[in-house]
């Protein structure tokens, strides 16, 4: 079995660094090779150079610094990974921290998952919070029947267990289900991408997987988004939310049109309609 893996970074040398030290310490099961290429997004702070002399093996796949995570992936899929030979595609955050068990264990529930239902297979790690342990990325189910685009995190349990769709914070995907289906979908540039995996892959007859334990740590990260002020302005609180890192009004449409259910377009204006109430409540203007 042979596994590419692939990561995007910015300008976060160290994270980068660090990230990439966990994957080379894993011990792979026997049989098991993989080579890895992450896709340099403009960083001006000497990943390139800095990657290059520490893991010389690691692919280079230098982006113009406007590709963002999903548009980076995609990138390094394009350029580089669709052209090798391989098993598996790997993908991974550079702010993880890997156990030292983890690609074990990711591989252990992918040879489970191919055994129970076939290629068509996607497996996610589950991550905690280094000082609460809490789950903080990994594997989602849906949580409500008419909204269909409602999720609640899943807590590991013991066993590998189905799921609803993922992160990639780290996670497996079969060859046959990149084949199948493609990977990230062409309208996102950043997050949400990966959940939309999830929900295509499904879609399409194949299965979403959770490891049976959690591989590592990796802190939420908090967008400004989860509070927008309430000293902006209803315009900018509106710019802050469709912005590349929030939810395009295109990506949300198409998000929405294809994964929301026979309801999809009163959900898609909810968190409109949401905003401007609360504008209204506190007395914000459009102008302000």
């Amino acid at each position: 079995m042979h596994i590419v893996a692939l990561t995007t970074c910015h300008n976060r040398c160290a994270h980068t660094l660090v990230s990439l030290c966990d994957i080379h310490s894993q011990e792979l099961p026997v049989g098991v090779t993989m080579s890895i290429a992450i896709v340099d997004d403009g960083c001006s702070d000497g990943t390139a150079s800095m990657v290059s002399a520490t893991y010389p093996e690691v692919q280079i796949i230098p982006g113009d610094g406007n590709l963002y995570w999903a548009g980076g992936m995609r990138f390094g899929w394009e350029q580089w990974v669709k052209s090798q030979a391989f098993d598996a595609l790997l993908v991974f955050n550079d702010d993880i921290r890997l156990d030292p068990n983890a690609l074990r264990e990711l591989i252990d529930t992918y040879r489970f998952a191919r055994e129970m239902k076939g290629s068509l297979i996607v497996v996610s790690g589950a991550f905690r919070n280094r000082t609460s342990h809490e789950v903080t990325y990994g594997g989602y189910l849906h949580s409500s029947r008419w909204h269909r685009l409602r999720f609640t995190m899943v807590t590991p349990t013991g066993s590998p267990c189905q799921i609803d769709t993922l992160n990639m914070n780290c996670a497996l995907i079969s060859a046959e289900a990149l084949e199948y289906v493609g990977f990230l979908s062409g309208y996102f540039r950043h997050g949400g991408a990966d959940m939309e995996f999830g929900l295509k892959l499904r879609k399409a007859g194949g299965t979403v997987w959770l490891t049976k334990t959690s591989i590592g740590w990796c802190d939420r990260n908090e967008s400004e988004l989860s509070d927008v002020g309430r000293s902006l302005s209803l315009r900018d609180r509106f710019r802050l939310i469709t912005s590349i890192k929030g939810e395009p009004v295109t990506t949300r449409f198409r998000y929405y049109r294809d994964h929301g259910g026979v309801l999809w377009p009163v959900l898609f204006v909810g968190l409109y309609l949401r905003l401007v109430l609360s504008a209204m409540r506190n007395g914000v203007c459009w102008k302000y």
